[in-house]
């Protein structure tokens, strides 16, 4: 009996044993993976079509660049739903170190994780907003690389003064203009701003009424129409934004248009939009935050404007309006998409083909092997080969690499700027900044992957 308990003693040992041995030989690789798959929060302040468009091109842009959720990267939403409160809650919990990385969409969301981030715990990247420079997050706007170390993203102001003058365009006689606003967002400060020089330039009297929530926006519209108001303008308030339908409501009651700077609100209603491709603004942005997973250091990246333009006219909102609004030809002719009941129909892009007899050259300059820089690469020549230039044709493709190495960019760059190139294309943020500083007379660009819609882009580095 003693025997047979001193074997089932042994036994018990060497289960034990070989099971810790497992563990051990385990723990290594799991380490890894967790080194391998980063952690990324990605925070919008409320769920509108704006900051959904944003949020679902910072997914694209993130997989472009080769982290895609569930396989390279594991991927947390968080919505704040239009409360205060709960967005600062959820600031100090996605800055607590658990993540790699912080992505916000829209000011207020910027403006949370900034103030619960002071520390610099963990990498911040923000997109879809209008003015980070007036947002006292530390950004100086008269010099874009004075920023946060751990801190960068893109603004995207938007081109308010323009709406204005279509406004004007679609009726000459336009001398009021009302705008509901909210002063505690200094992204509406910001457009409101706009709004009131472009205003005075055009001889039209801008009517503000200000609200502090969102349920008294329709209220505030309301009485700016009482007061004889022309038309509504709908900047970047994230406050009226969530409230648009009612704006929009309140507006055909009173037999006047809305026009916003903030696409695509046309689809709801609106007479026109001027203003930005949220998505497009997004997926730049999430392109962005791959570029510092994959070793970009925040702290050299210029904070930049970037506002890739979309213009979208509603004809069917002309319909009972007390005025003679119109849409010249002209004015539909130059929009990108039309609202024909509730669908959008996007046009297509004219696209010209190269002249013949031309060899064109251009460099393609990147940080080092990376499969997320195959990809571009390759999607790079795709939409090349779409507009006519075939490599080995009428194209030279070189391609020259950092071989991951910060110190080697320079002299690669001033290679291809000694060379008879007509473009130069940085792929990633190191290549780009190294490029603004080193390439003064090449022509360039930052390939951001190839769209069909592609948008005008305007770009204020």
């Amino acid at each position: 009996m003693i025997f047979a308990a001193k074997r089932l003693a042994l036994g018990i040992f060497l289960i034990a044993l070989s099971a810790g041995i497992l563990l051990l030989s385990d723990w290594n690789r799991r380490g890894d993976s967790r080194q391998v798959i980063p952690r990324i929060a990605i925070l919008q302040h409320a769920s509108q079509p704006v900051l959904d468009e944003g949020v679902h091109g910072i997914l694209q842009g993130l997989a472009e660049g080769g982290f895609k959720d569930g396989e390279t990267v594991a991927i947390q939403r968080f919505n704040a739903e239009n409360d205060t409160p709960t967005e600062n809650a959820i600031a100090r919990e996605v800055t607590d170190g658990r993540f790699d990385l912080i992505l916000t969409a829209s000011t207020l969301s910027l403006q949370a994780v900034a103030s619960a981030n002071r520390a610099g715990r963990t990498k911040h990247v923000f997109g879809l907003v209008l003015d980070p420079f007036s947002a006292g997050v530390g950004i100086s706007r008269e010099e874009p690389l004075n920023h946060p170390k751990h801190l960068v993203g893109y603004g995207s102001m938007l081109p308010v003064g323009e709406a204005f003058r279509i406004a004007k365009q679609l009726l000459p006689s336009l001398f009021t203009v009302g705008v509901v606003w909210n002063p505690a967002e200094s992204n509406s400060q910001a457009s409101t701003r706009k709004a009131r020089e472009a205003s005075v330039g055009l001889g039209i009297r801008l009517l503000e009424a200000t609200i502090d929530n969102s349920s008294g926006v329709v209220e505030a519209a309301g009485s700016l129409i009482s007061r004889g108001v022309q038309a509504l303008w709908v900047g970047g308030d994230v406050t009226v934004l969530v409230a648009l339908d009612g704006v929009i409501s309140a507006a055909r009651k009173g037999g006047i248009p809305v026009f916003t700077n903030v696409p695509p609100s046309a689809q709801r209603g609106a007479l026109f939009d001027f203003g930005a491709n949220h998505e497009e603004i997004g997926r730049l942005t999430g392109v962005l935050a791959a570029d510092i997973l994959h070793g970009a250091d925040p702290a050299s990246i210029p904070v930049k404007n970037v506002v890739p333009e979309m213009f979208i006219v509603n004809p069917g909102a002309l319909a009972g309006l007390r005025e003679p609004w119109r849409l010249p030809e002209e004015v539909r002719r130059r929009a990108d998409a039309v609202v024909e009941g509730t669908a959008l129909r996007k046009k297509a892009l004219a696209i010209r083909t190269p002249p013949a007899g031309r060899l064109y050259k251009v460099g393609i300059a990147y940080f080092g092997p990376d499969p997320g820089v195959d990809v571009g690469m390759q999607g790079l020549l795709d939409g090349l080969r779409e507009l006519g230039f075939v490599e080995g044709k009428n194209l030279q493709l070189m391609k020259a690499h950092a071989q991951g190495e910060m110190g080697n960019i320079p002299s690669m760059l001033q290679n291809y700027a000694n060379q008879d190139l007509d473009l130069i294309v940085p792929m990633t943020t190191p290549l780009l900044t190294g490029a603004i500083g080193l390439v003064k007379k090449k022509a360039g660009g930052v390939y951001r992957g190839v769209r069909s819609d592609r948008c005008r882009r305007r770009a204020d580095t």
